[in-house]
């Protein structure tokens, strides 16, 4: 079979596509605060200490100097497999610093199943505001501190 021309402008238009999605993911969507902010909410879910204290701003690391600090709080662990959505809403430029972000979020929290059977599991939905800033390398850290929960 050979290749027409309206085959080939489809191919050629599929490609650019492509190409055009993942710079954008590469240059503009991973370097965005919502999304270091899902990161943050991704470590959460899991329970991965790491990748939390490692997305924690430098006002947030004087309160906890280390991981193992961190780890004790309530957050690091307590909510494991217990988040079931995240859902990002507006972004406001912080009016105290330039380089900070404000992003409400809508949180969907499993509720504990002790004493209940499989089918009365409950959830809460919490509505929380969040500070994402800049850092020295110009990376996004969640600064937890300014939330409002």
């Amino acid at each position: 079979m050979r290749i027409g021309g309206p085959e080939a402008i489809v191919f050629v238009m599929l490609i650019v596509g492509a190409f055009l999605g993942v710079k954008y993911y590469f240059q503009t969507y991973s370097k965005a605060p919502a999304y270091a902010l899902g990161q943050f909410f991704s470590a959460v879910k899991t329970g991965n200490v790491d990748a939390q204290y490692a997305l924690l701003d430098a006002d947030d690391k004087q309160f906890f100097p280390d991981k193992q600090s961190y780890s004790k709080a309530p957050l690091a662990h307590g909510y494991s497999a217990r988040i079931e959505n995240v859902a990002f809403g507006n972004e406001t430029k912080a009016a105290q610093h330039g380089d900070a972000v404000t992003i409400d979020a809508v949180i969907s929290v499993r509720g504990t199943a002790k004493g209940k059977e499989l089918y009365q599991q409950s959830s809460q939905t919490v509505q929380d505001s969040y500070t994402v800033r800049k850092d020295s390398n110009g990376d996004w850290k969640v600064v937890l501190s300014k939330s409002k929960l």
